[in-house]
């Protein structure tokens, strides 16, 4: 399963709080969503969608 795991540029409680990165499963793709803070969804909901949609491999048609 595609997995990706992002933190906003701007967040200062998971980066700090978060499992280390060599934790993570095998194949994980690690990404920053610039400009967010700790709930980038609010911050900048297109970007969020867009990453999720990429992982997911669906097309900006198809969101």
């Amino acid at each position: 399963v595609p997995t990706t795991v992002a933190f906003g540029s701007r967040d200062l409680v998971l980066v700090r709080r978060s499992r280390r990165l060599d934790e993570l499963p095998p194949g994980t793709r690690v990404g920053k969503l610039p400009g967010c803070g700790h709930v980038p969804m609010s911050d900048d909901p297109e970007a969020v969608t867009a990453l999720i949609a990429e992982t997911a491999g669906v097309s900006d048609r198809q969101v």
